[in-house]
């Protein structure tokens, strides 16, 4: 049996999907280790598996902790000195061991993780990328993920506004080259470690909704690509590979009975919002039009730096939580209020749940997650633009009178049917280890 090393991103939302594969792979007979800084180690240790921690100078045990503690403004000072420490990590060639001495067979890295095709191409290393989101390569007539803007197949006006996002995106990334790539410019350090490596310009692609594309790395899709925009698969792209772990989860105490006299109502805005101040008024909406709604159960969950705050002030109708048990609550919920993170709107779809989206302003693929549960009929969106009391509780109460509830039936099955394809994923897998 071989040995594999997970490279995952330090995000909820990158390290969740990759469970369920790497379970089915364990119980395959192969050895998993996850490659992680030291604060995510108890959580891949939780889960099971056996954590590797790497680049301590930078991220040593206790860094998040200590970000909860501080102020916005030292916190992103301190972020953005980490930053800067973890380009020179890479640039100093210090990442080259860590991937050299872990005797992986193959090595599974999040896209996220641009240095890590240039490092196993310098040392023969056998490398697959695999992506937490839809795919990010550019489509002739499809949006980048990272907008928004709404699309409709095959109509040509839908097809000129998307090939205008990416003139836009492309002519941004163009801009980026002439700033400090210390400061704002994750091109020019792409570049930069693309150059320390001798890694030629042909084998990676700006035309990328979010990281470059590697069109010659071999790539995992951990999304149904029943989710995305219909459009052609690029080669070395494994689409439809499951990523939603079963949780035998329950309500509980005051949980235990929401969602049976009444229709309920859950939202979570996702695993950032400690980082994200600007979701507090997001919040103070949800609540406002809870407290219209007295006919209606909500579950909200906020994190646990703001759960006493929103206990404080919640109607009676609203349950404020610091952590949601999200699958016993999707079982039961009529609808849920979210921010458009993939984590979310795939389980929202396994579970036949419709959504009111609210994209974040950070960008990245909420946008374009929202705009293509739209698409599909299972979603609302409401911009930050339009939101408000009044456009909540009209949303919500569409939501409720069931005009999604069709279609989100009709995407559930279609995802069930995905994830249960967990055995062709591990023989996916293993034909990559064998260099298929």
């Amino acid at each position: 049996m071989a040995r594999l090393l997970f490279y995952v991103f330090r995000e909820s939302g990158h390290v969740s999907p990759t469970i369920k594969l790497a379970r089915a792979l364990a119980a395959a007979g192969h050895e998993l280790r996850f490659l992680v800084t030291a604060d995510w180690a108890p959580v891949i240790n939780a889960r099971g598996f056996e954590a590797q921690i790497f680049m301590e100078s930078v991220y040593p045990a206790g860094t998040e902790a200590r970000w909860r503690s501080m102020s916005p403004t030292a916190r992103a000072e301190d972020a953005e000195r980490r930053r800067q420490g973890r380009m020179d990590f890479f640039l100093r060639g210090a990442m080259d061991p860590v991937l050299t001495g872990a005797g992986a067979d193959l090595i599974l890295a999040d896209v996220c993780h641009y240095s890590a095709p240039m490092i196993a191409r310098r040392h023969g290393l056998r490398l697959a990328h695999y992506s937490t989101t839809m795919l990010q390569a550019r489509a002739p007539g499809i949006p980048p993920l990272s907008s928004g803007i709404p699309w409709r197949a095959g109509d040509p006006a839908s097809a000129a506004a998307a090939d205008d996002a990416w003139a836009e995106l492309l002519a941004e990334r163009e801009a980026a080259r002439a700033r400090d790539p210390y400061v704002d410019s994750y091109v020019r350090y792409v570049e930069a470690m693309a150059d320390a490596y001798a890694y030629p310009r042909a084998l990676y692609s700006w035309e990328a909704a979010i990281v470059p594309d590697f069109p010659e790395v071999p790539q995992l899709v951990l999304c149904p690509a029943a989710l995305d925009y219909p459009r052609a698969t690029p080669p070395r792209r494994e689409l439809d590979v499951p990523s939603i772990e079963p949780r035998d989860d329950h309500l509980e105490g005051a949980l235990a009975g929401v969602g049976e006299a009444r229709p309920l109502v859950y939202c979570a805005l996702g695993s950032q919002v400690a980082w994200r101040p600007a979701y507090r008024a997001v919040y103070d909406l949800i609540l406002a039009a809870a407290a219209r709604m007295a006919w209606v159960d909500f579950v909200i969950s906020v994190g646990p730096d703001w759960v006493d705050r929103y206990r404080e002030v919640a109607p009676a109708n609203a349950i404020v939580v610091d952590h949601a048990p999200q699958h016993a609550l999707l079982r039961r919920a009529r609808a849920m209020i979210g921010s458009a993170g993939l984590g979310s709107v795939k389980e929202c779809a396994s579970f036949g749940v419709p959504m009111l989206l609210i994209p974040g302003p950070e960008g990245y693929d909420p946008p374009g997650n929202a705009a293509r549960a739209s698409f599909r009929g299972v979603a609302r969106v409401l911009p930050r633009e339009a939101l408000g009391v009044d456009a909540l509780v009209e949303g919500i109460e569409a939501l409720l009178g069931g005009e999604h509830d069709e279609a989100a039936r009709a995407l559930q099955r279609e995802v069930a049917a995905v994830e249960a394809g967990i055995d062709d994923a591990v023989a996916r897998v293993e034909r990559l280890i064998s260099g298929e």
